[in-house]
């Protein structure tokens, strides 16, 4: 069987294509610095290539589901999700705890992935390696915890078990030691990048094995996010149809536009996106539909969304307006023709992320329909601000513009 394997969940990024029991192609990025969206499309088409296969001839998709980073899983659900449905082939999700533990464990050991949830909660499990094919058995199933109460679990199991040596797997295990060592001792190794990582060849036979079993994954599978999502009730908003403000033209982003977009995006933003990473989602990504204003020949905003039409979902990916071009519409412009584009394409319901601190933008969210549906915590890595997560539901019948005629409406150009 031919797998095509990737991981995004966590810091590294691995991708892999393997037959049988032989890994033809793997690569993997330890410290790829949230390159994620930028470099994994180039691999899965590297890997295919090195593997001499054609795009077709994949038999099986696999990729981790978390739990892991927000950004990482929905890039990597996401793109399993079009691979498989574009090639008509089965995909299957596995827990990314149980990845490291296989990834770390060896033949016959006891490994315990340990992610860090902050405010000292992990996402952690505990795995014994069968005897037989080395398939990570749980000992301690998946789960969200403050780690006193994981470890105090763990250390139970370990005595009753013969206190066998424990390899401890994750990201960023220094906060966790001192007492690790203090409950384990000298049976406890620790095993970090880049002595210890998630390899793809490694998912790759975990899903080979689960398809063997008869267990895949419905393309609508949902990923095990790494921090928790609270709900809220909020209130519908309601969708106005309207012409907007704005002295400004708008059309499909093209690449001569990356070097205006990409100022403008590290003028917006403290962790902005490369003009690298802007031509690869123009040239590679499939899901990828990016809009620009332009006044005066300059492009003063820009926005993009991907649009996955087989699950009819969307997510907004980035929005930003020239400080001295705000509060004249185009703003609303841009959401608009994204939200357009979404529903020409069939999507109905759309996702987006904004601080809890820019009220500006959720008032112009909740008047384009969107509403309140969960937070979450510590989200934005620059200053670990609060995200709101909000969607908006879109009727086929719902139109966000009126006329429909710029390139960028235009299907199938």
């Amino acid at each position: 069987m031919r797998i095509l394997a990737l991981e995004t969940s966590t810091e590294p990024l691995a991708v892999a294509a393997s037959e049988g029991k032989r890994v033809l192609a793997e690569f993997s990025y330890l410290y790829p610095e949230r390159r994620h969206a930028e470099l994994l499309f180039p691999l899965l088409r590297r890997a295919v290539a090195e593997a001499g296969w054609r795009p077709e001839d994949v038999d099986l998709v696999a990729v981790a589901r978390g739990p892991g980073s927000f950004t990482g899983l929905r890039l990597g659900l996401t793109a399993a999700k079009v691979v498989a449905w574009s090639l008509g082939k089965p995909l299957v999700a596995v827990s990314t705890l149980e990845l490291w533990a296989a990834s770390v464990a060896g033949a016959s050991g006891w490994a315990a992935p340990v992610l860090d949830a902050r405010n000292d909660n992990v996402y952690a499990a505990l795995y014994r390696a069968d005897s037989r094919d080395g398939t990570p058995l749980p000992v301690l199933a998946d789960r969200k915890a403050s780690f006193s109460e994981f470890l105090d679990e763990l250390r139970r199991a370990w005595e009753a078990h013969g206190r066998p040596p424990v390899v401890f797997a994750g990201t960023d295990l220094a906060p966790f030691a001192a007492r690790i060592r203090a409950a384990l001792g000298s049976a406890a190794a620790f095993f970090e990048p880049p002595l210890g990582f998630p390899r793809a060849a490694v998912l790759a036979a975990l899903a080979g094995r689960k398809f063997e079993k008869g267990q895949t994954d419905p393309l609508t599978v949902e990923p095990a996010y790494f921090l928790s999502v609270s709900c809220s009730a909020g209130q519908e908003g309601s969708i106005v149809v309207e012409r907007e403000g704005g002295a400004a033209e708008y059309r499909r982003m093209r690449e001569e536009d990356v070097p205006q977009v990409a100022a403008l995006e590290r003028l917006s933003f403290s962790s902005p996106w490369s003009e690298a990473s802007f031509l690869r989602e123009l040239r590679e990504n499939p899901l990828a539909r990016y809009v620009v204003a332009v006044v005066d020949g300059q492009v003063v905003g820009y926005g993009g969304i991907w649009v996955l039409s087989h699950l009819g979902e969307a997510h907004v990916t980035n929005i930003a307006v020239h400080p001295a071009y705000r509060r004249r519409g185009i703003g609303e412009g841009i959401v608009r023709r994204l939200l357009e584009r979404a529903r020409l394409e069939g999507a109905r319901l759309v996702t987006l992320e904004v601080r809890r601190s820019n009220l500006v933008a959720q008032k112009l969210y909740r008047k384009l329909g969107f509403r309140v549906v969960g937070v979450r915590p510590h989200y934005y890595e620059d200053d670990g601000e609060d995200a709101f997560l909000m969607e908006a539901r879109i009727p086929a019948w719902t139109r966000f513009v009126e006329g429909g005629d710029e390139d960028f409406l235009r299907l199938g150009d």
